[in-house]
């Protein structure tokens, strides 16, 4: 409760003493819209691109062995709070061995959640009944979180709630195939190799987990990456490019009364 209190008034003092705000997604804006009312300073959506460059093919080859993993297997890269819903991936691959197919999880990120002591310790508790198939990394450099992007068979985002997922956004930026909680935010993303999975559902992850696992084909990854790797420069410029006119036009006093960006 004194943590909410403590953002309300952070909010209004955003109304009361700034030129406008920006938000990274049409979602967020909504979310803010439904708690606070309509913003009464001029408003601009932004969704950010993250600075991704090609991984070296040394670190995407030297990484499986720096960790030690298996060669297949799903990646989960977000941090643990209670909201990233991280146990519903591994109650789904809990589902997948009771039915025979044993599938590896690697997961990466800071293991503390102030708002819910033990939150890591019960997931990892959980995933004992994988046995070794289910890898806490901790955090790890980031340019290690790309290459073990890069050799996933796909990437796994259940998250309950985003601003704008960065772990979306990088996988598209790889090119990669991602299975995403249904939520409004992922679906405004869109990544095109994205795959979408109601985020209560464990049964449907798990059949989502199955498919991809069972269908991942070496030869046939690299021609789909290649296929939906995006232009990241072009993107990037498009991003900085509407950030830098919302920056311009609040520094001349003449910001619009609404303003959306989409990234190509």
């Amino acid at each position: 409760p004194a943590e909410s209190a403590a953002r309300d008034a952070t909010i209004e003092r955003w109304h009361r003493y700034c030129a406008a705000l920006v938000f990274s997604s049409e979602s967020a804006r909504s979310d803010f819209e439904r708690f606070y009312g309509k913003a009464r300073i001029p408003v601009y959506v932004i969704p950010f691109v993250p600075l991704t460059r090609p991984v070296d093919p040394l670190v995407v080859e030297r990484v499986g062995a720096k960790y030690a993993l298996q060669d297949n297997y799903f990646y989960i890269p977000n941090q643990f709070w209670s909201h990233k819903n991280h146990r519903l991936v591994i109650e789904a691959a809990l589902l997948l061995k009771a039915e025979g197919l044993e599938v590896n999880l690697v997961f990466t990120g800071g293991a503390q959640d102030y708002r819910h002591a033990g939150h890591y310790a019960g997931l990892v508790e959980l995933a004992s009944g994988l046995g070794e198939r289910a890898r806490f990394l901790g955090v790890v450099p980031y340019e290690d979180v790309l290459a073990l992007m890069e050799r996933a068979i796909a990437v796994i985002n259940p998250s309950l709630f985003e601003g704008w997922s960065t772990t979306v956004e990088e996988a598209r930026n790889l090119g990669k195939a991602i299975l995403l909680s249904d939520i409004d935010v992922h679906r405004e993303q869109a990544p095109p190799r994205g795959v979408y999975f109601k985020p209560d559902d464990g049964r449907e992850l798990a059949d989502k987990m199955r498919q991809a696992w069972l269908g991942f084909d070496g030869p046939d990854e690299r021609r789909l990456r290649q296929l939906h790797l995006p232009d990241v420069a072009a993107r990037r410029q498009s991003f900085g490019q509407a950030f830098q006119s919302a920056v311009l036009a609040v520094h001349e006093g003449r910001p619009t009364a609404s303003a959306g960006h989409t990234l190509p």
